[in-house]
């Protein structure tokens, strides 16, 4: 009896879900298309009414060229984005992408940054950014890796690391002669007699002559020059 009763009610529940109406009937539409035999137009076919794939995004480039924002692979994207210059922030985001998807290859191309004697791309404060990364979320494979950044960088890229996670990213390095005078809005330029001075970048601006002044003042003295050579040649 329980088993006739447990039958009667597998037959009272078996019944089949319809979904949309729309996609029923593509459903039984390719149900029922009959194959050609030829592989290409069966997978045309079959292809035909999906929906088609998001376009990537695209940006332009500083040159105002048109580009991709990705590559669609992570680890790509941060060897060719990362660049000297690059600032830190972009550098750990785009690491951090690489690491999740590719841990090795994320790993060799942060010691290409500091790869110098041709061995990379000699970008010191990339590599400083990436490994300060490396120290807040892998801190054992930093401390594993450090006898060869001394040999694909330098033997003081250890200390400026150390010096940077004690200090929270505070450089060891004094700015040079042009940054402090570029922090202070103008430059050095050298006279004719040898001379230098400190010129703001307003005063050069203020008293730095027009173009179309410049420009017409050539053209006075071309037109003099020719006038010259035409009496010289009347003379002669």
């Amino acid at each position: 009896m329980a088993a006739a009763a447990a039958a009667a009610c597998r037959r009272a529940v078996s019944y089949t879900l319809l979904g949309p109406p729309a996609e029923s009937l593509r459903v039984a539409a390719k149900a029922a298309a009959p194959a050609t035999g030829d592989k290409f137009l069966d997978l045309l076919d079959a292809n035909y009414n999906k929906a088609p794939k998001p376009q990537p995004a695209k940006t332009r480039t500083e040159n105002a060229s048109p580009t991709f924002v990705s590559s669609g692979d992570p680890c790509l994207d941060f060897f060719f984005h990362v660049v000297p210059g690059t600032p830190a922030s972009s550098v750990t985001s785009l690491l951090a992408n690489a690491w999740s998807a590719e841990p090795v290859t994320a790993l060799r191309l942060t010691c290409n940054l500091r790869g110098v004697r041709g061995t990379g791309k000699s970008d010191r404060e990339g590599f400083y950014a990436a490994a300060l990364w490396m120290h807040g979320c892998h801190p054992a494979t930093l401390a594993l890796n450090a006898g060869p950044v001394a040999e694909f960088g330098y033997l003081k890229d250890l200390s400026e690391i150390l010096h940077r996670i004690i200090h929270g990213s505070v450089s060891t390095r004094t700015p040079g002669k042009k940054a402090r005078l570029a922090a202070l809005g103008g430059f050095v330029i050298r006279a004719r007699d040898g001379s230098r001075r400190f010129v703001h970048h307003r005063q050069e601006r203020r008293n730095a002559p027009r173009c179309a002044e410049t420009r017409e003042a050539r053209i006075a003295a071309a037109n003099e020059r020719d006038r010259e050579d035409l009496g010289r040649r009347r003379r002669r």
